[in-house]
């Protein structure tokens, strides 16, 4: 039976990926030759979520400026996306500033980004026993999914993904995905993986009787033979790989009761403070 989201009539948290959010309005809104109104655009998409699920507790991750651990750790990293277009920045400035402005709890660490704040805000709602939804077209975000309590991946408000569709999408179940990526790489973010191991391989050694860990020390013990040299030789490759892939769910400490909000007045605040930008103004 596919996954339900939980029950709105209960209490429950939804998690949002903000930059991923705000990145699909802006280029949206680009090719409608409409730049200027993202930040409305924006607004419109995050009210209609807040109306429909009607979350007790609400947290918005979003991205940092600069740099992150991640690609101060391997320089590779996300190395093969194009800059950002023009006018990126101020876009992002100015949503960042709309929600800031009508008090939405909008979280953001310098040098994490923001999947590493959504896992850091659905630990703090699991802490809790509060279900979570997550609102993300991100796969990496996959890996947090879980059945008690509830957490989802909601995405474009009409696809559920729980633990078996997780499970039936990636191969592994989402505690391991993280793993699945490091050993066979993840094309979109530029981590090469173990050369000879794609991702029914890697789900292979995974859900062997012997363990990530025991393989990695041993690789001897791996159920495909033909990588066991390769994962011998790539030991140190695939720690840091898995640095890169696993989210880190300690990259900011957030309070059950910053994330508390009456979604309703959330998201008639941001329709009435939305505005399109004036690109002719500093």
């Amino acid at each position: 039976m596919p996954t339900q989201l939980p029950s709105r009539e209960r209490p429950h948290a939804l998690v949002v990926d903000g930059t991923g959010l705000f990145t699909k309005c802006f280029f949206g809104c680009i090719s409608d030759g409409k730049r200027e109104e993202t930040p409305v655009a924006f607004a419109q998409s995050l009210a209609k979520t807040l109306r429909a699920r009607q979350p007790t507790h609400v947290a918005i991750a979003l991205d940092p400026r600069g740099k992150t651990f991640r690609e101060i750790l391997y320089d590779g990293y996300k190395a093969s996306r194009p800059p950002k277009p023009d006018g990126f920045p101020r876009v992002e400035y100015a949503i960042e500033t709309l929600l800031r402005d009508v008090g939405a709890p909008v979280f953001v660490r310098s040098g994490f980004e923001a999947d590493d704040i959504a896992a850091s805000a659905t630990s703090t709602a699991v802490a809790n026993e509060l279900p979570v939804v997550i609102t993300s077209d991100d796969k990496d975000l996959e890996q947090l999914v879980r059945a008690e309590p509830l957490v989802v991946i909601w995405r474009n408000r009409e696809t559920v993904i729980g633990v078996e569709e997780v499970k039936k999408r990636r191969g592994v179940p989402p505690e391991l995905f993280a793993y699945a990526l490091a050993l066979s790489g993840d094309e979109h973010d530029d981590i090469p993986g173990v050369p000879g191991i794609g991702p029914a391989t890697a789900a292979r050694i995974l859900l062997s009787e012997h363990g990530i860990d025991k393989i990695m020390r041993e690789p001897w013990w791996c159920p495909v033979k033909h990588v066991r040299q390769a994962l011998r030789s790539h030991r140190e490759q695939v720690a840091l790989y898995l640095q890169l892939t696993k989210l880190r769910a300690d990259a900011l400490t957030i309070d059950i009761e910053q994330m508390r909000v009456d979604p309703l007045r959330l998201a008639e605040r941001l329709l009435r403070a939305a505005r399109p930008i004036d690109w002719h103004r500093d």
